[in-house]
């Protein structure tokens, strides 16, 4: 900003001379001096005064263009810190925006995976379930073959409680009719005379491993049917033996006199064979309490006990406790009616079919 600066006061030279003279004695008087010093002094006077005007004026200039400059990076660096707060304020909504969007994605990802497991889920129960109807369907067929084809009670049992605990694992209530016919056909198996079949065979092998050490009798006959050259088998009729035998019976039978010491009336290699179709006999037996075949099994035990009292000492107690296995063994009924189990299996196939509808 441009300064007025007042000119200097400068004292008049003439009238200080002027006084100085009249304070003065008279002096001399000099010749008056030219108007050139006056006229230098006010130049100089003006000059100084330009300059400090001109100065004055160029560092007015110089601070208002600085101030000029200054407010101007003043508002650039304003303008640039507006838009920086707005940009922060841009990537704040947009990291806003992306952590609502992560969070939506995980949202989705978690219920994405919740449907996947309960598909899983529902997959592998279905699979589960199918596995465990086939393995129904299964027992309730080995069941079945095993009352109908062996006349095994306790063995169809058995198959029939693992099928009904089956269906009870699976959770489906649409397979209660099934076990409604089961809980049935459980129920007549149980009213079924339950067989040892396995002891009563154990039995019937003690019985044959006794048979070697039987006394023989001293007044037994000889029957060709019991002493073949081989031992009779479950099939051999009593025909087929008497064939095979009578070329021998000539020579086997002896005249003995009373006065003579009892002796087993069997040669030594005829007693061999005798002993060996009795268990033939028991074996036989054995094969029809398997089967089931009651006729048999009756026939061959009383054709073992029919040998043993004919050839062997009946007195002694090894023959006694023969003859009390034998009887025992036959007031066994090996083929005890049996109940009809198939509509367990007939039902499971049912509702299978009314399932598998659309």
């Amino acid at each position: 900003m441009a300064h007025n600066n007042p000119e200097p006061d400068y004292p008049d030279i003439t009238e200080e001379q002027d006084t100085a003279v009249d304070e003065r004695p008279a002096e001399t008087p000099r010749p008056a001096k030219t108007g050139k010093g006056t006229v230098f002094i006010a130049v100089l006077a003006f000059l100084l005064a330009g300059g400090a005007l001109a100065a004055s004026a160029y560092i007015w200039l110089t601070l208002q263009n600085n101030q000029q400059q200054i407010s101007s990076r003043i508002k650039g660096i304003d303008d640039t810190l507006q838009s920086t707060r707005s940009d922060i304020s841009g990537m704040n909504a947009a990291t806003q925006q992306l952590h609502a969007d992560i969070k939506r994605i995980n949202d989705d990802s978690r219920g994405l995976k919740a449907a996947i497991d309960r598909a899983s889920k529902q997959l592998g129960t279905a699979a589960q379930n199918q596995w465990s109807i086939e393995e129904v369907h299964q027992l309730l067929v080995l069941a079945t073959d095993q009352l109908s084809l062996a006349g095994n009670a306790p063995g169809a049992l058995a198959a029939l409680r693992i099928a009904d605990q089956r269906i009870v694992d699976s959770g489906e209530p649409w397979l209660q009719p099934v076990r409604e016919q089961l809980a049935n056909d459980i129920a007549s198996l149980e009213q079924v005379e339950q067989l040892d079949l396995a002891g009563i065979s154990h039995r019937l092998k003690a019985l044959e491993k006794s048979i070697d050490k039987l006394p023989l009798s001293t007044q037994s006959q000889l029957n060709p049917a019991a002493t073949g050259q081989k031992p009779e088998s479950t099939d051999t009729t009593a025909q087929t033996v008497w064939q095979q035998l009578g070329s021998d019976l000539s020579g086997l039978v002896r005249i003995r006199h009373l006065d003579q010491p009892t002796v087993p009336l069997l040669p030594i290699d005829q007693q061999y064979f005798v002993r060996e179709n009795i268990k033939a006999r028991l074996n036989s037996a054995r094969i029809a309490l398997l089967r089931g075949e009651q006729s048999i099994y009756l026939e061959s035990l009383q054709q073992a006990q029919s040998w043993i009292t004919e050839y062997f000492d009946s007195d002694s107690q090894s023959a006694k406790w023969l003859a009390g296995e034998i009887l025992a063994l036959s007031n066994i009924n090996t083929a005890p009616d049996l109940p009809d189990i198939t509509q367990s299996l007939a039902s499971l196939e049912s509702v299978v079919s009314e399932a598998a509808r659309p």
